[in-house]
């Protein structure tokens, strides 16, 4: 058949052809920057190339109107998107489909794969209604990962091969076989906007993968792969916080060694049964003698189905430098989360061997009341020379004002007041001389009078000694913009709020037209919420919390995220 200038293979009755098939050694070369659509209006409409056929389309290929495509051993190269809707389909027994521009899904399209490669430098879009299935095969992808639809796979591989920050979301929850992280940016790599699930292998292979506030379920049979300092899973926000809900976790009988790759080596003294294991990523404040400090960026949480009490476990827990939160290696100490005799529960510090050279500490759990095994790592010392508490940024005059506190002071000379703006890359914007030695609370203060009007600006303080030892607080974040700057905007309101009254979710100055997800965790990281919320023309939306989904008193975060956007925001119920 001839493809006519406009491009479009009809079925018989629209004039052009009825069908194309690329046999072997066959050639189809769309030249001249000319796209290509495939329309099954009125029945067949189909593309096919088999073993050896080569199709290069030097722009946009489109299949539309019940329109299929059969690969089945050929080459399909698209210069341009590939666009997939209409109840079109996609059949890949063998061969080789390439991308330069971006794959979506919409408007019940589907696409089959029971072998053979997907590569696509921009981004991959399961869109409602659509549906993807996959017996085997591998799938690369330079850009966003989206599914709001309907995915399956058997087997095969995913992996994220960008050079830039990638985002794997959607409204939905994807369970991978197999996943690759391989991402060659070192600041922004691949981020979650999306629980997870991997039933196979999530291998490290280059950058790190951000969990962020999200989740990665390895189930039954998942494990984490290769990771290491260089390639590794961490939880961040958008101004390299910890968050609070970023977990990965694993579900085995009777474990033990490194259970599901997630780092801690376990050794029990009985079977454990039916066991929950989670790695958070967030630091961990101390109790009693040792309230003033903070762990590193690494704890786990173990759960049996047998008596708690009767069993001591053998661990060695693995960490990464990037996760010592301020504490020097080598002098670092287990603790474990215990109550005894129905009291309240606290860090009690372990006999640890810390290894500083290979990154272990090794330590035996203690019997206690509690029905699960908590441990971090920390110090027994007070982590800071300063104890440093309060430390808070608010708008004021335009300006931005810092204030923080000590409750004492050994051997503090001077403050470090360092600003960032939208990434890590902090710069020193002033200095506040310290009180050398004190057993006294001191109040300090500092004003940005250059503070930026449209972006958002994060702050942390470095602490340094008369030896020039620095140590560096937490990071915090603040929005002064000004009414002339439009900025998407998290608000939540009433907060406080009462138990059982409404609660609303005010987004403004997203993209219009947008999927946003909110998720609603609590303070344990468990979601407690998940709802799509699209905005209007003008971007905007505001959204009751389903009444159905009425929230216990307690304290939350709630996280909106689209495509380029993350946003969070405490919420209180009383």
């Amino acid at each position: 058949p001839v493809v006519p200038g406009d491009g479009i293979i009809r079925n018989s009755a629209g004039g052009a052809c009825k069908s194309l098939t690329i046999e072997n050694g066959g050639y189809l070369t769309m030249s001249s920057n000319h796209s290509l659509t495939v329309d099954g209006a009125g029945g067949g409409g189909t593309l096919t190339v088999e073993s050896g056929g080569n199709l290069i389309v030097t722009k946009d290929l489109t299949l539309q109107n019940s329109a299929n495509c059969t690969l089945s051993g050929g080459n399909i190269s698209i210069t341009g998107n590939l666009l997939i809707q209409n109840s079109a389909s996609t059949s890949i027994s063998s061969g080789n489909i390439n991308v330069d521009g971006s794959i979506n899904l919409t408007s019940s399209a589907s696409i089959a794969m029971s072998i053979g490669q997907v590569s696509v430098k921009g981004d991959f879009n399961l869109l409602l209604p659509s549906s993807m299935s996959m017996t085997t095969g591998n799938i690369y992808i330079g850009g966003d990962f989206t599914n709001n639809s309907s995915f399956n796979s058997t087997i095969g591989e995913f992996t994220f091969n960008g050079s830039s920050g990638q985002v794997i979301g959607g409204s939905q929850t994807t369970s991978f076989y197999n996943i690759k992280i391989n991402n060659s940016n070192n600041t922004n790599t691949v981020r979650l906007g999306a629980n997870i699930a991997v039933r196979h292998n999530l291998t490290m292979t280059n950058g790190d993968l951000n969990i962020v506030n999200f989740e990665i379920n390895l189930g039954t049979t998942g494990t984490l792969v290769d990771e290491s300092a260089s390639s590794r899973v961490k939880a961040l926000d958008g101004g390299g916080i910890p968050t609070t809900g970023g977990i990965i976790k694993a579900d085995r009988v009777n474990p033990s060694g490194n259970i599901a790759g997630l780092g801690l080596i376990v050794t029990p003294s009985a079977a454990l049964g039916n066991t929950t294991i989670t790695r958070g990523h967030d630091e961990l404040q101390g109790t009693g003698n040792y309230a003033g400090n903070t762990s590193i960026l690494r704890y786990y949480n173990i759960i049996t189905d047998k008596a708690k009490s009767v069993i001591v476990n053998d661990f060695v827990f693995n960490y990464f430098d990037a996760e010592l939160n301020g504490h020097a290696d080598g002098t670092l100490v287990m603790f474990q989360e215990i109550s005894l005799n129905g009291g309240a529960p606290w860090w009690s510090p372990l006999s640890t061997n810390n290894n500083g050279t290979v990154n272990t500490a090794t330590a035996t759990s203690l019997n206690n009341d509690l029905i699960t095994t908590k441990i971090t790592l920390g110090s027994e010392a007070t982590p800071l020379p300063v104890e440093l508490v309060d430390f808070e940024v608010i708008c004021e005059d335009n300006n931005v004002k810092l204030s923080w506190k000590t409750l004492s002071e050994t051997n503090n000379n001077y403050f470090t007041i360092n600003k960032s703006i939208q990434d890590n890359n902090f710069s020193n914007i002033g200095t506040v001389n310290g009180n050398g030695n004190s057993n006294k609370t001191t109040i300090y203060s500092f004003i940005d009078y250059n503070s930026s009007k449209s972006e958002t600006q994060y702050y942390k303080l470095s602490q340094v000694d008369f030896d020039g030892a620095a140590t560096d607080s937490k990071t915090v974040s603040i929005e002064c913009f000004s009414d002339s700057k439009r900025k998407s905007i998290l608000n939540v309101y009433p907060n406080p709020a009462d138990e059982g009254s409404p609660i609303f979710i005010d987004l403004q100055g997203f993209e219009k037209n947008t999927e946003i997800l909110v998720v609603i965790v609590d303070i344990l990281g468990q979601q407690q919420y998940s709802k799509i919320i699209v905005t209007d023309l003008n971007g905007d939306t505001v959204n009751a919390i389903d009444k159905l989904n009425k929230l216990p008193a307690g304290t939350y975060i709630i996280i909106a995220s689209s495509k380029n956007e993350l946003y969070k925001k405490k919420l209180i119920i009383n």
